[in-house]
């Protein structure tokens, strides 16, 4: 096997069993938990300088082989106070008996240091030789003494398993599988069996077996739960408990439980579910055949309540089923909370569709003229570029025509400026109506308007807004007993023969617009009359 891989393997196994001893140091409220993180802690460091030395990392030689006997040294030890916490011997671990503990360890690792003195441990070495179980007598006598200590703890762990029932069992039966994989990583290394004579796997083993004993823990069942008194477990419980036998007849019940089903009386213990919750009969039908079913209840009152209602199957030891546990829980504030949320989004999606009208008006305000309705010049200015980019894609013509009010300030001071801003409204209408739909009309300013005729040549322009003209000339505009008449003039510049931007064209077409007014007005003219 690759050194590199071997050495990152162990780092990474190391980093596991930090974690591992993260998450029981953590739960150092759990019976053993202390123990379980000093043990991770030690494969932690057994595994993590054994990867160095096969980095390798200075100092060179033996030294961090040397180094993984801290951890060698912890790990026995740790486990068996763990065991004896888990069985529930903790009361057997005396002083005396941690001086006796601490004896083997220290012993071991005064030994390994002081070996070139006496070779008693190592003996000789052999170069490049990586496996942690080779050397004299005094290293097979502390290997036989780690592994002494390991089968007690195994044994008391058949013992417990023996005694257990339910979540129990399966938690020591994992520990057992967890404690038997270094036995079975070393039995193989002696017999030949493993691919990699030269390396110890011993560190990965342990690994392993802290991995499956967090598994045991934390995935299994809660240490504590379990075994602590009935009254500190469901007695003080949120919600309600209520066990029925498979004859409906309760069998127990919490306080909880008998406030929020308004359960009255000292015999209640007993009493048949139909007699019992004949204010419940949701809670009686579903007692039937279902082995699991969950239901909302409504209790109606001067408060209305909900309840959250779960039915699950007991069984006992040989998994016969042998009644039903019944689970209430208040989530009236939960379903008041989610009421008002919803009722919030509602009046949120209300506003929000108000303002997305506020701001389509907005928008339309922005872009349109107040007295005409028209689009304004901002528009124009916004949407002619726009235009003219199609056009150029579609290889289309466009026209832009400037028209003009003839005599509209004679107009004003004649008949009055509320009279020319109808004749401004007049005209307005009258564009809007004779255009084609995709033509923009825009009020330029004053008595100014200005048409854009996305897809018109110059010839249909001219036609279309000399109709245009016409036809305002000869509709009267009615005011009173008053019959009112206008012109107006205009000029007309085409993209792209007269120019290609949007300023050129309007330059032009306002220069063809001046040209028909010098031309005696009611009139329009293009470009070419006087540009050629």
């Amino acid at each position: 096997m690759n050194d590199l891989a071997y050495a990152l393997a162990l780092i990474i196994s190391a980093m596991v069993c930090l974690g591992v001893a993260r998450m029981a140091w953590v739960r150092r409220g759990y019976r053993g938990s202390r123990a379980l993180a000093v043990l991770m802690l030690g494969l932690t460091w057994w595994s993590f300088s054994y990867g160095l030395y096969w980095l390798p990392i200075p100092p060179d030689g033996y030294f961090w082989l040397d180094m993984t006997y801290f951890g060698v040294g912890v790990v026995p030890t740790a486990l068996f106070y763990f065991t004896l916490y888990f069985t529930g011997r903790a009361s057997e671990i005396s002083p005396r008996l941690r001086w006796l503990l601490l004896i083997q360890p220290i012993s071991m690792v005064l030994m390994l240091w002081t070996d070139p003195w006496h070779g008693l441990f190592f003996g000789e070495r052999q170069p490049g030789l990586g496996a942690i179980l080779t050397g004299g007598i005094l290293f097979y006598g502390h290997v036989a003494y780690n592994y002494a200590l390991i089968l007690f703890c195994c044994v008391l762990f058949v013992h417990a398993y023996a005694r257990a029932k339910g979540i129990y069992k399966q938690q020591i039966a994992a520990i057992l599988l967890g404690v038997s994989i270094p036995f079975a990583s070393n039995a193989a290394s002696l017999a030949g069996y493993l691919p990699f004579p030269n390396l110890d796997t011993t560190p990965l083993a342990f690994a392993a077996t802290g991995l499956v004993i967090a598994f045991a823990l934390f995935e299994l069942g809660l240490l504590d739960i379990l075994p602590v008194a009935r009254d500190a477990v469901v007695e003080q419980m949120a919600d309600g408990v209520l066990v029925f036998d498979m004859r409906n007849r309760l069998v127990d019940v919490n306080p909880i439980g008998q406030r929020m089903l308004g359960l009255r009386g000292k015999k209640l213990i007993g009493r048949e579910a139909e007699q019992l919750l004949k204010n419940w009969p949701q809670i009686v039908e579903h007692l039937g055949p279902a082995l699991t079913s969950e239901v909302q209840l409504r209790l109606d009152g001067s408060q209305k309540r909900t309840f959250d209602v779960s039915l699950l199957p007991l069984r006992n030891q040989v998994t016969e089923l042998s009644g039903r546990l019944v689970v209430v829980r208040d989530i009236s504030q939960v379903v008041q909370a989610e009421q008002a949320v919803h009722r919030a989004n509602r009046g949120l999606k209300k506003k929000i569709t108000e303002i997305e009208k506020l701001q389509i008006q907005l928008r339309e305000q922005a872009i349109r003229d107040a007295l005409t309705g028209l689009f304004n010049r901002r528009y124009l200015e916004e949407s002619l570029p726009r235009e003219i980019a199609k056009m150029r894609r579609s290889q289309e013509p466009l026209s832009v025509a400037m028209l003009d009010i003839d005599h509209f300030k004679d107009f004003n001071d004649r008949y009055g400026h509320a009279l020319g801003d109808s004749m401004l409204r007049h005209l307005a209408t009258t564009l809007q109506e004779h255009v084609r739909l995709g033509d923009i009309v825009c009020r330029y300013g004053g008595e100014e308007f200005v048409v854009v005729l996305p897809g018109a040549s110059q010839e249909v322009a001219l036609l279309r807004i000399d109709y245009c003209r016409d036809i305002f000339k000869n509709h009267v505009l009615a005011h009173e007993d008053l019959e009112l008449y206008s012109t107006f003039s205009a000029g007309i510049a085409t993209f792209p023969d007269d120019g290609e931007e949007t300023t050129e064209l309007l330059r032009l077409a306002d220069k063809a617009l001046y040209r028909a007014k010098q031309n005696g007005r009611d009139q329009v003219t293009v470009v070419d009359v006087f540009e050629g």
